[in-house]
């Protein structure tokens, strides 16, 4: 548990009770730190938004020069965070003189901004056609597709995933995995099963080798459409990792699979060899592999892990 000085608590608008643990009010700090990077990161708020947001889900209303004091922002600032979060739907402020804000909800708020998202999102999609739209109807020179063979490096778990899909997507004959366990998780954020059943359904099978030494017996069942083996102990921790798109692209995960998610590295070619090469590799392994059973048993929990990861990374 990291240390944390109680000036930050206060400027964050958290308050030790004198009959608090120390631990305690530590974990209650990083607790108020993931969520707070968790509102920035997935929720679309910035930093100083998401304080003022927590400061008053926890309180009762607040005046806006109350609000600045306890957070150490001056009033000008706080009145346009207040103003943003109004225009956001997540603050309300009552009909008092002085003005006093409060919050509807951390609940209620949550699902507000997750349809904010959606909103965005589908806004987005919609440009994303008009732009596609627009720019085929612009006269172009004809310039046929660079078949070339290439690479690209794909830096953290966002990149990897989406490669990992559109591998799925383009898949027509196999698509053969030779992953550990936590790429699997890594991976099935992104609904990667969910891709793989639908190859299930275009009648294709695809194929999982697990490289780890223990299996987690809940994540296996979103992979229920692959057919499954699991890597001989004696050699698993000596192989590569990858994905096969047919025998035509590969992604070849460089990073130690116990790596932070923003951390993992990997590499995408359809660079023939290199393919083929992968393909040979993986045929032989999964020749000599056993059909995963019940006899194999994971030791400890891959939400446990992420839980992990996002404390480390709220602290970083």
């Amino acid at each position: 548990m990291f240390n944390i000085h109680e000036s930050y608590a206060k400027s964050i608008g958290l308050s030790k009770n004198q009959s608090s643990p120390t631990e305690e009010f530590s974990i209650k700090i990083t607790s108020y730190e993931m969520i707070k990077n968790e509102l920035q990161k997935k929720f679309g708020l910035t930093g100083n938004e998401a304080k003022v947001f927590l400061y008053l889900s926890s309180r009762e209303p607040q005046k806006a020069g109350d609000i600045a004091r306890a957070l150490g922002t001056n009033r000008s600032e706080t009145y346009n965070i207040l103003t943003s979060l109004q225009s956001k739907g997540i603050i309300t402020a009552t009909f008092d003189h002085p003005i006093k804000f409060m919050s509807i909800g951390f609940d209620k708020a949550l699902e507000i901004l997750l349809q904010n998202q959606r909103i965005k999102l589908s806004e987005a999609e919609s440009t994303a056609r008009y732009l596609t739209e627009l720019w085929n109807s612009i006269p172009k020179e004809n310039v046929e597709y660079y078949s070339e063979e290439k690479y690209q490096i794909l830096s953290g778990i966002n990149q990897i995933s989406n490669k990992a899909l559109q591998l799925t997507k383009a898949s027509q004959a196999s698509f053969n995995c030779m992953i550990s366990v936590t790429d699997m998780a890594h991976l099935d954020l992104f609904n990667f099963s969910n891709e793989l059943r639908e190859l299930k359904d275009k009648g294709l099978n695809p194929r999982l080798l697990i490289t780890s030494e223990v299996v987690d017996r809940e994540l296996i069942k979103g992979f229920n459409d692959c057919i499954i083996k699991k890597v001989n102990s004696n050699f698993s921790n000596h192989l590569p990792r990858f994905l096969i798109s047919d025998e035509n692209e590969v992604i070849l995960f460089l990073a130690n699979e116990k790596s932070r998610q923003k951390e993992l590295r990997a590499l995408w070619t359809n660079y023939s060899s290199m393919v083929k090469a992968f393909k040979i590799l993986f045929e032989q392994i999964w020749e000599v592999s056993e059909s995963y059973g019940k006899h194999y048993v994971y030791k400890y929990t891959y939400q446990k892990k992420v839980d992990e990861e996002k404390k480390i990374d709220s602290i970083a």
